[in-house]
């Protein structure tokens, strides 16, 4: 297996010279400390614009899952730019991390077999609280290996789990101080059966690696993931970090401690201040346009009086006038701003954070930013106290609760009748193979009836201001979706309801008979397809998955420039609410209405 690692890395390294490659990335490039410690596996490299690549010979791709809480600055201690995740420690998200893709790089796969090092530079702004972990740099499900922080009753300590037959953690029982950087290697010696954690060049634990190492063999869970942990599935990460990551690196052989020490005195600092400024449910716009003397806002949970912004690039640093207000900072624009990507620097008493990039566009008369309006998913509804999702008392709450529409799913009935509700089968039943007498019956979990559409119309007649936005769900077969929709159309046109109703589905079948029945209804299509064939099938709009938005996030602003619409499902945390704020979608449908209406409804820019 030796042999055939190094044959593969000698063909690669001529292939890549014959090629004329080599690092070409906006970081500073970082000379390797001497020669044989070239990080060949994975090394990270992050751009200005918060993109990453691998710098390595391997030049695996890196997916950038773009979000809100995904930035990068220049580090000037360490000359390049670092990767800034602002996710709440330990959560899942669907967005603002990288994932490195390894499912059939089986010369990566070898190459760790036969031993390897991990190295890691990083800082924390915030850690896990409670029993959840957050995790750096890792691969782990049931498999792999992977740096992290606990939260156990001893505290928050650094680690590296791997998998070598079973699974092994190294405590290096020691706590990460907010804004401080810390130096990690971790090595696995497949030789001598060793696996070892090195935290600033000190070895803080040892232990037997036990076996052969054991990566995930899934495709959805092979996967690197710098800002957390992979996960069972190639559309979200776990444990996720709140820090920041300057470099993230792989070795295909098992250092020596002398190694070891000459990587960490290339990264060793004579002094840290530390002092961390730890911020919460951080938000702002990341696109805008303003003007001279208009106010831009920034909220977020930990602001204190005396905190300041600066405007910073790679030219110049602007003061700007600060007004501390009720959760955020109130920034003026400064008269000195000129159009460009501008990184947010927070001071507090001399302790810097930055905060993000924002590209502000200087105009003489800015319009406002666009509104994105908040659709409640399956109504407003609580399924252990009641209302139930999809019932009618759920959409009566919805009515009253100050958001812009209500989501809800319809089926149709063996004998015609149009039932309200988003699985396919009630109480054991299915819906679309049973007639409406064998289910009008049926109580949902919290004591409410099955509701029928035309109750769902005809409450909706008392709110005309409160948007229907309704998908007829996918049939097992396209004369039962075109029949549904036949029949929403004439319920549509009898009430005159089309202005205030907007239709979505997988089936086209569905919404082209709508098209057809109801020409002036809103038709938004639910997919995966890129944007160009909605538009080419003339629908009003794209409703589609957050995970699927947040991997094409140009998809938004395709759609605005064919005059289409655009509505995601179903972002919960304020990271990735925020994240489709900023990339300007029209709706969201989510479960958190609160949340949601609490971070749409709120100023980010007035003048």
């Amino acid at each position: 297996m030796k042999l055939v690692k190094t044959i593969f890395l000698s063909l690669l390294s001529l292939a890549l010279v014959a090629c004329g490659g080599k690092d070409s990335t906006e970081s500073d490039p970082d000379p390797q400390p001497e020669k044989g410690l070239a990080a060949d596996l994975f090394d990270l490299s992050v751009s200005s614009d918060a993109s990453a690549s691998d710098a390595s010979k391997m030049r695996s791709e890196v997916v950038t899952n773009s979000a809100f809480s995904l930035s990068s600055y220049y580090n000037a201690d360490y000359k390049r730019y670092a990767a800034c995740f602002g996710g709440t420690p330990g959560k899942s998200v669907g967005c603002g991390y990288y994932r490195v893709d390894y499912t059939s790089n089986e010369a990566l796969r070898a190459a760790l077999a036969d031993g390897f090092t991990a190295e890691l530079l990083f800082c924390c702004d915030a850690l896990p609280t409670g029993t959840s972990e957050a995790s750096v740099f890792s691969s782990v499900e049931g498999a792999g290996f992977g740096f992290g922080v606990t939260s156990t009753s001893a505290g928050n300590h650094i680690k590296f789990d791997i998998y070598a037959s079973k699974l092994i953690t190294l405590d290096s029982k020691m706590t990460p101080q907010p804004g401080i950087f810390y130096h990690l290697v971790a090595v696995y010696d497949a030789g001598t059966g060793k696996v070892s954690l090195y935290v600033d060049g000190v070895l803080k634990a040892e232990a037997s690696a036990g076996g052969d190492l054991v990566m995930p063999s899934a495709q959805a869970s092979s996967w690197f993931c710098i800002g957390g942990d992979c996960s069972s599935s190639l559309n979200y990460a776990e444990k996720t970090w709140q820090g920041e990551v300057v470099n993230a690196r792989l070795y295909s052989s098992a250092l020596g401690a002398a190694d070891v020490t000459t990587l960490y005195r290339k990264v060793q600092r004579s002094s840290q201040t530390g002092g961390r400024i730890t911020l919460t449910d951080l938000g702002f716009l990341t696109d805008c346009h303003v003007a001279a003397g208009w106010k831009y806002y920034i909220y977020a949970d930990g602001f204190a009086a005396g905190d300041a912004v600066k405007l910073q690039n790679a030219q110049r640093s602007i003061d700007c006038r600060t007004t501390v207000g009720a959760g955020c900072l109130i920034v003026t624009v400064p008269s000195s701003l000129t159009t460009g990507n501008w990184s947010l620097v927070l001071d507090r008493g001399g302790v810097n954070r930055t905060l993000g990039t924002v590209k502000f566009t200087v105009e003489a008369a800015p319009a406002l930013p666009r509104i994105t309006k908040v659709f409640a998913h399956r109504c407003v509804h609580n399924n252990t106290k009641g209302p139930y999702e999809n019932s009618l008392e759920a959409l009566k709450k919805t009515q009253t609760y100050g958001v812009y529409g209500a989501e809800f799913d319809v089926w149709i009935t063996t004998d015609g009748y149009v039932v309200v509700h988003h699985d396919a089968t009630v109480s054991g039943k299915n819906i679309q193979n049973s007639r409406w007498s064998d289910l009008k019956n049926i109580k949902l979990p919290t004591g409410e009836h099955l509701p029928l559409l035309s109750e769902f119309l005809d409450q909706g007649l008392a709110y005309p201001g409160v948007i229907l936005n309704f998908e007829i769900k996918a049939h097992t077969d396209n004369d039962r979706n075109r029949v549904c929709a036949d029949s929403v159309a004439v319920m549509l046109n009898a009430r005159n309801m089309v202005s205030q109703c907007r239709m979505m589905s997988y089936s086209t079948v569905a919404l082209d008979e709508l098209r057809r029945k109801v020409p002036a209804l809103q038709l938004d299509y639910l997919g995966t397809d890129d944007p160009s064939f909605p538009q080419g099938k003339g629908y009003n709009g794209i409703s589609y998955n957050m995970n699927l938005l947040s991997a094409h996030p140009d998809w938004v602003a395709r759609c605005h420039a064919a005059g289409m619409k655009v509505c995601t499902w179903t972002p919960s945390s304020s990271q990735d609410i925020m994240t489709f704020i900023n990339l300007g979608v029209d709706y969201i449908t989510v479960n958190s209405v609160d949340l949601a209406k609490s971070l749409t409804e709120r100023p980010y820019v007035s003048y």
